[in-house]
C-alpha cells in the first residue's frame, strides 16, 4: 500500500494541484488497486483538494486524527485505527507529497473502513 502511493505521491498532475486532474489520478489509484475505500488528497494547510470516490468535500478542513498526524510527521505511515465520521473503524495509510525544490505539498492517503 505504501508503495502504491509513494510512486503516485511523486506524480506531477498530484503536486499542481488542478483538482480535474488530481481527480483523475485518485479515480484511478482507486480503480487500480482493492487496498482502500477512499483516497484523498490533502494539502499542506490541511484542505481537502479532491476524494475518490467523489464526495463533494473540497476545501474542506482535515481535521481527523489520522490527518493531523500525517500532516505533522510528513513521513510515510500508517495510522492506529480512530473513528471516523462515518461512524467506522478507519486507517489512514499515507505518503507526503513534495513539489519543486522539496516543498511539502501535502499528503496522499488511503483510507480503509474496518466495518464494526
Amino acid at each position: 500500500m505504501l508503495q502504491n502511493l509513494r510512486v503516485e505521491s511523486q506524480e506531477e498532475t498530484l503536486l499542481t494541484k488542478g483538482t480535474e486532474t488530481i481527480q483523475h489520478t485518485l479515480n484511478t489509484i482507486l480503480n487500480a488497486t482493492r487496498f482502500f475505500n477512499t483516497v484523498w488528497f490533502i494539502d499542506d494547510t490541511g484542505h481537502v483538494v479532491s476524494t475518490a470516490p467523489h464526495m463533494d468535500l473540497e476545501g474542506q478542513k482535515a481535521n481527523r486524527v489520522g490527518a493531523r498526524e500525517a500532516l505533522k510527521k510528513r513521513v510515510p505511515l500508517i495510522s492506529e485505527s480512530y473513528v471516523g465520521l462515518n461512524g467506522h473503524l478507519i486507517m489512514l495509510v499515507s505518503f507526503p507529497g513534495y513539489g519543486e525544490n522539496e516543498v511539502y505539498a501535502g499528503f496522499l492517503g488511503g483510507w480503509i473502513h474496518q466495518f464494526r
